[in-house]
């Protein structure tokens, strides 16, 4: 039997970061006529598409990899943020957009800097967490009860690979066996709901994405993947007890009966992250999904932890 290899990482993800000089650094804040309190520095992130300058207090450089994926990221990430905004979304305000390339060789983004941490790096346990992604409902339930944006070149229509084809290529690379894979495909076919009505979304909702600022508050960044999708995208991609909290906000928003198959596909979209990411090339760092594993024991502890919970989304 011949077994499947890992799936490669995305040339995206493997693209050097850019690496601006104090000199370029300093050009992009006389061009942009800001008032910094404080030299530029390097802020460190988990993410793999943008390299970070504070600049000063109030505003951060978002400079994306030069490779086409990443800088579409900021195309797309420019036309969603007054969406965003006018929708009522926290998110930090565009301040500018550079595309002319002379001072650096990829457009560039300055954005308002969040005083704040964002939630990868509060502990699961940690009793604020609650409370904030109950706002998180409140603010995703704005964007999908908000009128859809007009069509846009950047902004993506997303579709999930199908599940039953991970899941032959999960048993072809030997990371499953023949009876899990029935097992899943038989949930599945379980949660096996009509299409939902597409709505604009964040669509890269994690917790390295979502701040806390001084004041308590919840704060969305990072908009580079938003666009047109089932609204289950929205929460399939955090943690199930963070989504459990999510929803409470969310349905006081919209009402608990708005979107009766909601649950469904948010567990259907979440097995399938979990089924992808077993056949991923593993990657290092203190994001709680990038272990290849992580979002199959998410489910374990999940349904293990909160039963009741589980049986109630898979409709049982």
């Amino acid at each position: 039997m011949n077994v499947l290899p890992p799936l490669p990482n995305s040339n995206y993800e493997v693209a050097p970061f850019p690496n601006l000089t104090e000199a370029q650094l300093q050009s992009i804040v006389k061009r942009q006529r800001l008032s910094i309190d404080m030299p530029p520095a390097r802020i460190p992130s988990n993410g793999v598409v943008h390299a970070l300058w504070a600049l000063g207090s109030q505003y951060v450089l978002r400079v994306p990899k030069n490779e086409t994926m990443c800088i579409g990221d900021l195309h797309a990430e420019v036309a969603a943020i007054p969406v965003a905004i006018s929708s009522g979304v926290r998110t930090p305000a565009l301040i500018a957009f550079d595309d002319a390339r002379d001072i650096i060789d990829v457009p560039y983004t300055i954005v308002e800097r969040v005083n704040g941490v964002d939630l990868s790096t509060l502990a699961p346990t940690d009793p604020v967490l609650d409370g904030l992604y109950r706002q998180l409902g409140h603010q995703l339930a704005a964007l999908h009860l908000s009128p859809l944006p007009a069509p846009h070149p950047w902004f993506r229509e997303i579709e999930r690979s199908g599940t039953d084809a991970l899941l032959n290529d999960t048993l072809a690379a030997g990371l499953l066996g023949d009876r899990a894979v029935a097992w899943f495909s038989s949930l599945l076919a379980e949660l096996d709901h009509p299409d939902a009505e597409l709505r604009f979304v964040h669509n890269d909702m994690k917790p390295d994405n979502l701040m806390a600022d001084a004041r308590g508050q919840l704060v969305l960044i990072d908009w580079g993947d938003a666009g047109f999708a089932d609204p289950a995208s929205d929460f399939c991609t955090l943690p199930l007890a963070a989504i459990a909290q999510v929803l409470v906000g969310y349905h006081e928003v919209t009402g608990a009966t708005a979107d009766p198959g909601l649950e469904q596909r948010i567990v259907r979209l979440a097995i399938g992250n979990a089924i992808y990411g077993l056949r991923r090339t593993a990657r290092t760092g203190p994001s709680w999904y990038r272990p290849l594993a992580a979002n199959i024991s998410d489910l374990l502890s999940f349904a293990t932890d909160q039963p009741d919970t589980w049986q109630r989304w898979i409709g049982r």
